[in-house]
């Protein structure tokens, strides 16, 4: 779910942008040139999004001499490009689009199993702890009412709906400007926590599931 990256351009003296995209949505692109410009009008959108200047925006994306990134929040079994080109503060492209193919690597299941226990259980509060018997596992837990629950549907259900909730949000953060990624709705090691807003007299589920910052399930759903 990262990896490590490094621009060096032949010039320092020269903008660039530098980014990173999954394969498949840079092959539905007939050429590089429809490529470059699909980006600049990305800019271009976003600066009309958080009503600025197109310049403030593309200064976020662009950078002189060599530049390095780890890339986090990647899927993985999945192949990337790290790409560059280069560009003028008006919004010209004054180089072709030059990419290096990457894939990561894939997720294997976890041997991990998940302890929960609900204590201190009133009217609308209670405490819950989650233990995973590997400390070092991944995780995502919630808790939810028994009808919410039910809505999942099956297992499989339950850990496809979380993970489309988690990706929707860091879509939120992100496009707000905020560094979040699949990784900071995770845990790993005990965790717990103290329920508050709790509605009286109703069933609830606490689960549990491993989880990987690259969004692939590791383990089997647990609940209580």
């Amino acid at each position: 779910w990262t990896a490590d990256i490094v621009w060096t351009p032949s010039s320092d003296d020269e903008s660039y942008v530098a980014m990173i995209v999954d394969k498949a949505s840079f092959d539905q692109y007939a050429t590089d040139d429809e490529y470059i410009a699909g980006d600049i009008e990305y800019f271009r959108q976003l600066a009309e999004y958080f009503e600025t200047d197109f310049e403030t925006i593309l200064a976020k994306y662009t950078f002189k001499g060599t530049s390095r990134q780890r890339a986090a929040g990647l899927k993985s079994d999945t192949e990337y490009y790290a790409y560059a080109f280069g560009i003028t503060q008006d919004g010209t492209a004054t180089t072709e689009l030059i990419k290096t193919a990457f894939k990561t690597a894939a997720v294997h299941p976890v041997d991990c199993e998940f302890d929960i226990t609900a204590t201190q259980v009133d009217t609308t509060t209670a405490r819950v702890y989650i233990t995973p018997t590997d400390k070092t596992c991944t995780y995502f837990w919630d808790c939810v009412s028994r009808e919410e629950y039910d809505k999942f549907g099956d297992d499989a259900g339950v850990i496809a709906t979380n993970i489309d909730l988690i990706e929707r949000a860091v879509e939120i953060f992100q496009m707000a400007g905020q560094d979040k990624t699949f990784a900071d709705f995770l845990n790993s090691d005990v965790g717990y926590s103290d329920l508050t807003q709790l509605k009286g007299d109703t069933e609830y589920v606490v689960f549990a599931f491993g989880l990987d910052p690259s969004g692939t399930a590791t383990t089997a759903v647990e609940k209580k």
